[in-house]
């Protein structure tokens, strides 16, 4: 069977809704906006064209919290705006942090961007053991993104690259989702999966881990964000498969249900 592949960074201000390009060779694709007092009408708006579109649209929130405590307010208020997917941009320590242990966030972005310098064995790559082991309980993907590479050159992208490395061993060795992206801006930054699965084996992946961080993983999120929404989903791994006579509870709780 094909695996479905999918794109959970995708920027929304240069895709048209209304006849959305064509993605070549993805299934599923995250069109992600920046929080901010905008998102619930852009999300409203956009929910009219899901149907309508070729391949399966999610809606995604990228947050820029100013501090730690700033993290879990931003994600209850995303997801109250209708957002499926949950981004906290990292490259703070203490806000990469607060993102790993937020059970309402999905995906933290480009936490390598962490200022620091590197050891000779181990690298700054804004993300340690215990984060690694917090993300995993919680299901937060540490996000690989092709375009993080492309913005710069030379020896920094040698050190993003190592520090990229770092973060897919800790993933690899704590069992949190780890997912590679276009992070697209622009419509010429989109890439194929094949594109992507070439990243990540060349940043030491091996092919099953590589198709798992195209497929697998960012399946499982979806999972995830469908499963916050669904009454019949009580808690994480209680799930009402009928209600027979009993009336079926009017609403779900976003928090807490896990």
């Amino acid at each position: 069977m094909k695996p479905r592949y999918y794109d959970l960074n995708a920027g929304s201000e240069w895709i048209d809704l209304k006849n959305p390009p064509k993605y070549s060779g993805w299934d599923v694709v995250c069109v992600v906006r920046e929080f901010d007092p905008g998102l619930k009408g852009f999300i409203k708006e956009a929910e009219k064209h899901r149907s309508s579109s070729d391949i399966e649209l999610l809606f995604g929130a990228r947050l820029y919290p100013k501090n730690a405590d700033d993290v879990q307010k931003k994600a209850r208020s995303a997801l109250e705006c209708g957002a499926d997917i949950v981004l906290v941009a990292g490259g703070d320590e203490e806000i990469n942090r607060a993102a790993s242990e937020c059970w309402e966030v999905d995906v933290l972005c480009h936490p390598e961007r962490v200022l620091g310098k590197d050891l000779m064995d181990q690298k700054f790559s804004g993300v340690d053991d215990v984060m690694a082991r917090y993300m995993a309980e919680r299901m937060i993907a540490i996000e690989i993104s092709l375009s993080e590479l492309l913005s710069c050159y030379g020896m920094v992208r040698s050190q993003v690259m190592g520090r990229m490395r770092q973060n897919i061993m800790l993933a690899k060795k704590y069992g949190a989702p780890l997912i590679l992206t276009s992070g697209a801006a622009h419509l010429l930054d989109m890439r194929s999966p094949q594109d992507l699965f070439s990243l990540g084996v060349s940043l030491g992946m091996d092919a099953g881990y590589a198709r798992k961080a195209l497929s697998e993983y960012p399946a499982m999120l979806a999972r995830k964000s469908r499963d916050r929404r669904s009454p019949n989903v009580l808690l994480s791994g209680l799930e009402v498969i009928s209600w027979g006579g009993s009336n079926q509870a009017r609403e779900k709780k976003l928090f807490g249900w896990y």
